[in-house]
């Protein structure tokens, strides 16, 4: 008789709070490949974002993959005194595609999409340091999202909704980061710190995404 009342209190407890256990241990399970996924599911391919340009005044175009931080590390390797400040990138002379893949939606940010986990609001900040002071031209392939920055916690992304390739500059994707970072709502509500958000931007049809990780950039 014992055994049969557990078992019944058991039964209630699973019907009353099972879906709820539920959506908790899924978002709580969102790692570092979430977003690899969710951009996966939304029609992205996934490519190393890509940056050309010479290392001094009148060098020699050297085309680097990576984030901004491995891309830094590549210089380096090839010019010991690398800097920035010396870095060459030229707009392309050809015109890019601007051609929406789809109807761009209708609210420009979105907050913490599909669970994604939150980062911090410094990494943001310092990501738009780089995009600013080191101000650079850089493409992007169609339908393609390819990871600019990631450190501190934090991973920006930017992904071109158009049917062909397009070029973007940093100072423009800095601008529109600025964005999530004053929206309230990207904020988390425990921790106004950390944030997630993305931001579309309608005229040239492509979009920027802010989320953390766990220290994992390779």
């Amino acid at each position: 008789m014992r055994l049969y009342m557990v078992l019944i209190a058991l039964a209630f407890i699973i019907a009353v709070f099972g879906s709820d256990a539920t959506q908790v241990n899924e978002v709580s399970e969102v790692n570092e490949d979430a977003i690899v996924n969710i951009l996966g599911q939304q029609g992205y391919k996934i490519a190393p974002f890509t940056l050309q340009g010479s290392l001094k005044t009148g060098g020699d175009v050297v085309s680097f993959n990576g984030t901004l931080q491995e891309i830094d590390a590549q210089a380096r390797r090839i010019k010991r005194d690398f800097t920035w400040e010396d870095f060459h990138s030229e707009k392309p002379t050809e015109a890019d595609t601007i051609q929406p893949r789809w109807r761009p939606v209708e609210n420009k940010t979105l907050c913490h999409v599909q669970h994604l986990k939150s980062g911090p609001k410094s990494a943001l900040e310092a990501a738009q340091m780089w995009l600013m002071n080191y101000s650079f031209w850089f493409q992007v392939s169609a339908q393609t999202c390819e990871r600019v920055w990631c450190e501190l916690g934090g991973d920006l992304w930017l992904c071109n909704d158009n049917l062909g390739w397009s070029e973007f500059y940093s100072v423009e994707m800095k601008n529109l980061t600025d964005s999530i970072l004053s929206n309230e709502d990207c904020a988390d509500r425990d921790d106004p710190n950390k944030m997630q958000g993305q931001v579309f931007q309608l005229e040239r049809n492509y979009n920027v995404l802010f989320n953390g990780n766990d220290g994992l950039c390779s």
